[in-house]
């Protein structure tokens, strides 16, 4: 009641003044005066202008959980810039060509196109910028990003695990100056990226050369060390390291716990892609079963067809719609033969002279949301089935590995961890632990996540370890608009490029990339399609015309392809301040007051042309 009182107190003294406009934190034109409450456009129309730092990220950079700047390398490479575009990605990300092949791209969900078509393709974007660079370095030689700092600084840093955390945290480092060494339990570097990813989604020469750029710079990589095994924490701080990085992933699987599960022909699904990774000698049946629902399982069912099973079954015990596997994966498995069995749950795993012959399913029905918020699968009784198979393939979940079966490396440094997740209780911005001079970063603090996910804490820690060494508030710099990267000046008529693919039938006969990616002529032409959110310009997009519930907007465009903006015309007359235009306007050309009192003023039709638009 008193909110009430008071709004009405500060309605009924404003409406007795005469109305205004309400000032802005941006430079505004001269307009025709309108009332309280009243759209404002500010910027300009239909010219190019710089983009200036603001603190209100872009829809893309703000869902990207290492706030990568994708308006700004997105713009440069539209203009030819692969180099600058490149150099402006390694300020958050210094894994390009590998984020643009398997990230499944929160930022494409943000991205506002979509809201007048559909959404750019920035993952393919990125991989074709990566790639580029690499061939520029061939000519022109490597970044300026991955050179070797002159001034060394004398604190040595180590950081356990090369996976993605591992290596953003060690690239970061060793941007600073410090002495860096990586100790990798596996014999190649990439953690998951490389054992848990299939090459017809990841080529592993992407990820070599994108790790020597790593080296490049000084970083000492240290393969088949394991911790808790060939060294501790202790052993590394009594070296001589200030601190330590521990980004060690989640590679522990989870068991199913049903009878038979430890017949020969169970396989774990992390293990069997890590053995097709490493080029082991993988024997597999005609006939194969993957039990679970998200990529782990896909990537298994997709590897068991690459080396001679015909007949792969994933069976999960949900609907496709719960599946937390990505759409697009589903797809592709569908596509390449894979079969699915939705409802089902594996209940005991039959067996033959210790070989495994059959599995028991169980029907399941989708119950009330579990915490997960998908709706709990409930077995149905009397609605067991067979099914014949040569292989069972786990692919349930895991978790990071703390040394249970032997002893705990995490405890025997005095490293407080989560018994029941297995992961590291550390601060999920800073990595700090328990242990003075002991970060921690990646799935072993989050659980298993995606690879941008594991970056963006790697490059936390990194800026946290520098402060811890160096005692100061220094940061890493943040990315920041130059005079190269203007606005976009005007909508260009352009739907979503289609990234080129092997053929369907050929995909199964081998672990060639399945995504061929973009060419130059796509890639720029994909960039175009950027609206440059949030850069107060309007483009003539028309989505505020569209999405205007009342018709009292009307924007006079030339139909060339690429939009030219003739007339802006805001009726008053018929506007109700609904604020849905403003909403939905990419730009944040349109914005409203966030008074709403009572107006006086009469409600004159605005009408902005380019003439009065433009600046003078």
């Amino acid at each position: 009641m008193f909110r009430v009182l008071k709004g009405m107190r500060v309605t009924f003294k404003n409406i007795w003044k005469k109305s205004i406009t309400l000032k802005y934190p941006f430079e505004k034109y001269e307009m025709t005066p309108r009332f309280r409450g009243a759209l404002q456009i500010s910027g300009m129309l239909g010219e190019p202008k710089t983009c200036a730092p603001s603190d209100e990220m872009p829809p893309c950079m703000n869902r990207c959980p290492a706030n990568v700047d994708a308006r700004g390398y997105i713009n440069l490479v539209a203009k030819g810039k692969f180099r600058e575009a490149f150099n402006l990605h390694l300020e958050s990300n210094p894994l390009p060509s590998i984020c643009g092949r398997v990230c499944p791209h929160p930022c494409e969900d943000e991205c506002r196109r979509g809201w007048a078509d559909q959404p750019v393709q920035i993952a393919a974007i990125k991989r074709y910028m990566g790639d580029m660079d690499a061939e520029l370095a061939k000519t022109d030689g490597p970044s300026k990003a991955f050179r070797k700092i002159a001034e060394k600084k004398s604190d040595k840093v180590a950081v356990v695990g090369a996976g993605p955390a591992g290596l953003a945290a060690a690239y970061y480092l060793a941007r600073w100056g410090y002495q860096v060494t990586i100790y990798e339990k596996l014999p190649v570097p990439g953690g998951m990226l490389y054992v848990g990813i299939p090459a017809y989604r990841l080529p592993r020469d992407v990820i070599m050369r994108e790790v020597k750029n790593i080296e490049d710079m000084g970083v000492k990589i240290n393969y088949k060390k394991a911790l808790g095994k060939d060294f501790t924490v202790d052993s590394l701080l009594k070296d001589g390291f200030k601190a330590v990085v521990v980004a060690v992933g989640a590679h522990k699987v989870i068991k199913m716990k049903i009878e038979g599960e430890e017949l020969k022909g169970v396989i774990p699904g992390e293990s069997f892609l890590a053995d097709v990774a490493l080029g082991k000698e993988v024997k597999i049946g005609k006939k194969v079963i993957v039990v679970g629902g998200g990529n782990t399982a896909i990537d298994c069912a997709r590897s068991a067809r690459r080396i001679g099973a015909n007949d792969v079954t994933i069976v999960y015990r949900r609907t496709q719609a719960e599946m937390p596997a990505h759409e697009f994966e589903i797809e592709d498995a569908m596509h390449e033969g894979v079969k699915f069995e939705f409802l089902a749950n594996p209940a005991k795993i039959i067996g033959r002279t210790g070989n495994v012959i059959k599995v028991e399913c169980t029907r399941m029905e989708l119950g009330p949301p579990d915490e997960s918020g998908r709706r709990s699968p409930i077995p149905k009784e009397g609605a067991e089935f067979i099914m014949e198979t040569d292989e069972i393939i786990s692919a349930i979940s895991r978790v990071p590995d703390l040394g249970q079966d032997s002893k705990n490396w995490a405890e025997e440094a005095g490293i407080e961890f989560n018994e029941r997740r297995f992961s590291i209780n550390a601060d999920k911005q800073t990595g700090v632990t328990s242990r003075e001079g002991v970060f921690a970063c990646g799935d072993l603090v989050t659980g298993p996540d995606i690879a941008i996910q594991a970056i963006a804490g790697g490059r936390n820690v990194a800026q946290n370890i520098h402060q811890y060494l160096s005692g100061t508030k220094e940061t890493l710099k943040k990315s920041e608009f130059t005079e190269q990267i203007s606005t976009k000046p005007r909508f260009n008529e352009a739907l979503r490029y289609i990234i080129p693919e092997i053929p369907v039938p050929q995909r199964p006969k081998d672990f060639s990339e399945v995504q061929l990616g973009f060419n130059q002529e796509q890639a720029v032409a994909e960039a175009e399609r950027c609206l440059s959110c949030n850069s107060r310009q309007c483009i003539g997009c028309q989505i505020c015309e569209r999405n205007c519930p009342i018709d009292a907007i009307e924007i006079k465009v030339s139909q060339n392809g690429r939009r030219s903006i003739d007339e802006y015309n805001l009726s008053l007359d018929r506007c109700i301040f609904c604020g849905i235009c403003s909403e939905y306007c990419p730009t944040r050309t349109l914005t409203h007051s966030s008074e709403y009192e009572l107006a006086v003023d009469v409600r004159d039709k605005l009408l902005y042309n380019k003439s009065k638009m433009l600046r003078q």
